[in-house]
């Protein structure tokens, strides 16, 4: 598998960048890695391979109809990477390439679009709905879901996403532009989302930031500080993984309940309560034990029951399309408040999918497209090899909007990262910011591009 250059940048461009100290390496390898069929493909095996070891005991039958609707999306989404690749052959790119830095200018229009996103969301949270700060996480998802989302509120989710480039731009920076106050600065932002998310104990904001701390850890190989060390960054990951159970600790001692309950009645424990052996763990085992096997049962179930749950609902899913209103219903909504007319949303809101769980991005698709979905799935997976194309091409200005949708990909048999989490302001505000970058930076010539040599 090999990933495209193509550069655009003139090689005495990028040679006086380098001379200058301008230029920051780039790991191509980890570049080609992320080629649209490969995330795709570890996704799924990664979740298969979850899924047979989980000490989970599965109560739905299988359904071969919405195993064979799975299938075929994956083959349509490979067909459509193949497809890109066939009209568009790509060359190799050196496993250790640069490009040039990015300009102050590009970082500050990241760090001012994310902070105006933030000042908007803060104001609309806080001011406007008058979200209890500190409060239970209960009665803030409760004061969010009794209030009107405003104009107010939509631009705010619309720009806030670019929080998640902070860092990926302040690490971009030249070394003599980088200062203790920007990465200070550029951290804060970058852990907004996070920080709102923890508030009403939500945790899928957490999970995206640490994917993007990963893979631009991985992409930029002089970053990080500290935080390259395997061991540090080991802890904090585990600190992550214990900070996510314990928020769901809290929400349970919310709702008036405990682990044990919440593992055998919860939505997840409907398709996929845990084995008696597990359980037994979680009851009676000492201290530290009990804890770490409450903690993997809670963290399998979570990842695996959508395949479950997908194969549970697939037949009551309504048998005509909405041909997109349920993936951008952000979309749809404003254009019924313009036109007045609110019947393709009432048919949304009356789709039948159980909430507060995970049912893959295939049921999505399925409501919008039916088995039509296969032939969506192709054009995504084209979508996505040129984007990763433009990434590998113009790193500095489409790789946050990559990340993003590598995201999606890896994550399609647990849930739709398009619908949850407020995906879809996502992709806009990280499409908006590389158009943005992408005219910055002109023809590539300055930044963004990776040269074409080994070092």
């Amino acid at each position: 598998m090999v990933a495209p250059t193509e550069s655009r940048a003139r090689p005495e461009a990028g040679a006086a960048s380098a001379g200058s100290g301008r230029a920051i390496e780039i790991s191509g390898r980890f570049l080609a890695w992320l080629a649209p069929d490969r995330v795709a493909l570890a996704g799924l095996a990664t979740y298969l391979l979850v899924t047979a070891v989980a000490p989970l005991a599965p109560t739905t039958d299988v359904n071969l109809r919405a195993l064979a609707y799975v299938a075929l999306c994956y083959l349509g989404f490979l067909s459509g990477v193949v497809l890109c690749r066939t009209v568009d052959p790509a060359a190799t790119l050196a496993s250790r390439t640069q490009v040039a830095a990015l300009r102050p200018i590009g970082f500050w229009l990241v760090i001012g679009v994310a902070a105006t996103g933030i000042g908007l969301r803060v104001l609309d949270r806080f001011v406007v709905r008058a979200v209890p700060l500190g409060d239970d996480f209960s009665a803030v998802r409760e004061q969010l879901q009794s209030t009107q989302a405003s104009l107010l509120s939509a631009a705010g989710a619309a720009l806030y996403p670019a929080a998640f480039v902070t860092l990926f731009a302040y690490y971009l920076l030249p070394r003599q532009r980088r200062s203790v106050l920007l990465a200070l600065g550029a951290y804060l932002v970058f852990l907004y989302p996070a920080f709102e998310a923890g508030l009403q104990g939500s945790r899928s904001l957490m999970l995206i930031s640490f994917g993007f701390v990963v893979m631009s850890r991985q992409l930029l190989p002089d970053s990080f500080g500290v935080f390259r060390r395997p061991a540090v960054f080991a802890v904090a990951s585990l600190g992550l993984v214990y900070g996510l159970f314990l928020i769901f600790q809290i929400r349970l001692e919310a709702a008036g309940t405990d682990f044990v309950t919440s593992s055998n009645l919860s939505g997840y424990a409907f398709t996929l309560p845990p084995t008696k052996a597990i359980e037994d763990l979680t009851l009676t085992a000492a201290p530290p034990l009990r804890l770490a096997a409450s903690i993997v049962v809670h963290l399998t179930q979570y990842y695996c029951h959508s395949g479950y749950e997908l194969m549970y609902v697939f037949d009551r899913l309504p048998d005509e399309p909405l041909f997109g209103a349920y993936n951008f219903f952000h979309v749809f909504k404003l254009w019924s408040l313009v036109t007045g007319d609110t019947s393709v949303l009432e048919r949304v809101q009356s789709v039948d999918i159980r909430t507060g769980v995970f049912a893959t991005f295939f049921v999505p698709l399925f409501v919008d497209f039916g088995w039509l979905g296969i032939i969506v799935m192709a054009g995504f997976g084209y979508l996505c090899t040129m984007l990763w194309r433009a990434a590998c091409r113009r790193t500095v200005v489409w790789f946050p909007l990559h990340a993003y949708m590598t995201i999606v990909v890896f994550l399609m048999p647990v849930t739709s990262f398009v619908v949850a989490a407020q995906g879809l302001y996502t992709i806009v505000a990280l499409s908006l910011i590389g158009v943005a970058l992408a005219l910055l930076e002109g023809d590539g010539t300055t930044a963004g591009s990776p040269r074409m040599t080994d070092r």
